[in-house]
């Protein structure tokens, strides 16, 4: 397996493959998963995490509660949460656990900034 620092959980293949290629020319080397379930079983077995971008809506499930275990588990590392569909409520939380929530159509500039910053 190739080394990762983070990973991206889409169910859109094409979207996911984007997104890592462009995170690759920040220094964002990214595992690319396909669904919750498979999130679920990486974040079992990590021991480190830079970064995770995580779609909220997935055929498998609603990623909610899979994004504040990730910000449990790996409180330093960048967690963005992204959606098309989001209520204000679930954006709350999420932030509360110290995600960062974008609409989607993601902006690409946007994302890098909120892994690159502070």
């Amino acid at each position: 397996m190739t080394a990762f620092d983070g990973f991206i959980l889409d169910d859109n293949l094409e979207l996911r493959e984007v997104t890592a290629e462009f995170l690759l020319l920040y220094g964002f080397k990214a595992r690319q998963l396909s669904s919750l379930s498979e999130g679920q079983r990486l974040l079992s077995d990590l021991t480190h995490l830079r970064f995770a971008v995580c779609d909220l809506r997935l055929p498998d499930g609603y990623a909610i509660d899979f994004v504040c275990k990730v910000c449990e588990r790996f409180p330093l590392a960048k967690v963005v949460a992204v959606s098309g569909y989001c209520d204000v409520a679930d954006v709350d939380r999420i932030q509360q656990r110290g995600a960062i929530y974008i609409n989607k159509p993601v902006d690409f500039d946007v994302l890098k900034d909120a892994l690159a910053g502070p």
